[in-house]
């Protein structure tokens, strides 16, 4: 089992950046999934660059 509870949550849409997303913290996949559901839901962008943009503002955030 990873870092996250397994099942949790949906497994990430982008192949790019799965593995990165896969070694944050329960803290930082939790604003992670969260800012990519505003992302994608709130805008036209789809669900891989919501991602991506996600994981960008995750690792700013939590200063990585």
């Amino acid at each position: 089992m990873d870092r996250v509870e397994q099942g949790k949550w949906a497994p990430v849409a982008n192949e790019r950046i799965r593995a990165q997303v896969e070694l944050l913290t329960p803290v930082e996949r939790e604003y992670f999934e969260e800012r990519a559901g505003i992302l994608e839901y709130g805008s036209t962008i789809e669900r891989t660059a919501a991602e991506a943009l996600a994981l960008q503002q995750t690792n700013v955030t939590f200063k990585k």
